[in-house]
């Protein structure tokens, strides 16, 4: 009994000398330990960061202060009566817009390209008093009309709920912006949750300015910027599979995708192509498969041309021209004698290309990271030199041990990406006054981010020297730390820009 009492009387004074040793206070360390864990997974910090960065980003950019969105909200509103095709009234080509849209819009365009002028809060609420009056329309000028449906699946269903309760202009915008933001954070966390590799990498080029501040928009580039992501990571997965094909979500997914990238922007078709660096596609149990495939791309391509042709058709003012060549009706028709120049002198279009990025090149890289608000906002040098830097090293060192792209894999990724940003300056050249000489005008960075990734990706790994991010827990906490510092330079930016 005497042992027994001594030996209560030691553990009681070990229990008050060391009572970090007690069993309550081990669970609340190790409770700690998973919640460590649940931030340091890339696609879970990408879903907090994107929520608290890209509502920052659609709450401080004032109504229609996005670039083009006047353009794109007008063609929502359209799509959403269900008008595909716009009208053209004395070589204009438009709709009907309700008259409280245009005054809202105008309210704000003196702050377009004048970083000088500033906004409050008090003109916002102002604006917020104008009610929308969808019985009260007039002609207006839209410049997106070569969008589909597709380009806008976050958007249309905001502007259909307001104006179904015919709530005020902003209040639809606001909505459709957060509708957005949250289809891209859904479609890029499941992108990196899926992806096998270069997981940090597409979570970084996912979070760059220009991407969140594109992702909570009337902007297209949500939907194409959101399934570009998305489309490569589950095409990743099934390549780095051994599984044989199933009809799963995975597979729905990259086939629907296959079917519309077209539609969304005729220069992104060839982005169907990157189903092709599956090999399990020429595997001889799979010749169905493959087989399926290749008529899914193929009639992707024909639904490429059927729209472009009847835009087209319905957009010309010489109607018996429109559609005369796949080449001119996929850019819209327009530069006809440009295309034929070139077609006839090929040469001409790496002189086309070359003059374009070196009179444009610094451009293309501060808009391609984040030049904000209607083009009119530039960021501080640091954040466009520390983001390329961090995303230079993770595509050159973030690997796994055994990296599974094969050089043939490696090679379609790079060309089919460099072949769209080739085709997206053509394209623009089409379109440039004549008197800008061998120049394409009117490209942006933001166009080549659908296939900056699997331009990234291509090179991925190659260097024998390679880190494995996941295994070292503190490179992950400081480019976490870095990515935060980054985004809050860039909304402290916005607000100083609007808000002064």
């Amino acid at each position: 009994m005497a042992k027994k009492k001594v030996r209560k009387s030691i553990s009681l004074s070990k229990s008050i000398i060391e009572p970090i040793d007690t069993k309550d206070n081990q669970k609340t360390v190790k409770a700690l330990h998973p919640i460590l864990e649940f931030i340091l997974q890339p696609h879970q910090f990408f879903t907090i960061v994107a929520i608290v960065f890209g509502s920052g980003f659609l709450m401080t950019t004032p109504p229609f202060q996005v670039a083009d969105e006047i353009a794109h909200f007008g063609r929502v509103y359209k799509l959403s009566e269900f008008e595909t095709l716009q009208k053209n009234e004395n070589g204009v080509s438009g709709g009907s817009l309700p008259q409280s849209i245009g005054e809202i819009s105008g309210i704000f365009r003196y702050l377009c390209w004048q970083p000088q002028n500033k906004t409050s809060l008090t003109q916002i609420k102002q604006a917020l008093k104008l009610t929308l009056k969808s019985d009260v329309k007039n002609f207006e000028r839209i410049d997106a009309g070569n969008y589909f449906y597709f380009s806008y699946l976050p958007q249309i269903p905001a502007v259909l709920i307001g104006r179904l309760f015919e709530v005020n202009t902003l209040y639809i915008l606001y909505l459709g912006r957060f509708f957005a933001l949250i289809f891209y954070i859904f479609c890029v966390r499941y992108a990196i949750f899926k992806i096998p590799f270069a997981k940090y990498l597409l979570m970084t080029i996912a979070l760059l300015p220009m991407c969140l501040a594109q992702a909570g928009s009337f902007n297209a580039d949500c939907v194409s910027f959101s399934l570009s992501f998305l489309y490569l990571g589950l095409i990743l997965k099934k390549a780095n599979d051994d599984q044989p094909f199933l009809m799963d979500l995975d597979l729905f997914l990259i086939l629907a995708i296959s079917l519309i990238c077209g539609i969304l922007k005729p220069v992104y078709l060839p982005i169907a192509a990157f189903i092709f660096i599956v090999p399990q596609l020429y595997h001889k149990k799979n010749r169905v498969v493959l087989f399926c495939t290749v008529a899914t791309v193929f009639t992707a391509l024909l639904f490429t041309y059927l729209w472009s042709f009847f835009r087209s058709y319905a957009y010309s003012s010489n109607i018996s021209n429109a559609g005369s060549s796949l080449t001119t009706t996929l850019i819209g028709g327009s530069g006809k004698d440009r295309i034929n120049t070139l077609i006839d002198s090929p040469h001409l279009m790496f002189e086309v290309f070359s003059n374009t990025f070196k009179y444009f090149g610094e451009m293309y890289y501060k808009s391609t990271i984040g030049i904000l608000g209607y083009l009119d906002t530039a960021l501080p040098d640091r954040v466009y030199f520390i983001f390329a830097f961090v995303i230079i090293i993770l595509a050159l060192f973030e690997a796994k041990k055994m990296n599974t792209l094969l050089f043939p894999q490696r090679f379609l990724l790079f060309s089919v990406s460099i072949g769209i940003i080739f085709l997206t300056v053509l394209a623009m050249y089409s379109m440039t006054r004549q008197d800008a000489g061998m120049i394409a005008e009117g490209v942006q960075g933001r166009y080549f981010i659908p296939v900056l990734f699997p331009l990234f990706v291509s090179v991925n790994g190659l260097l024998p020297f390679r880190i494995n991010i996941l295994d070292h827990k503190l490179l992950i906490i400081i480019l976490y730390l870095t990515l935060i510092y980054l985004l809050f330079v860039t909304e402290e930016t916005l607000l100083f820009r609007y808000f002064g």
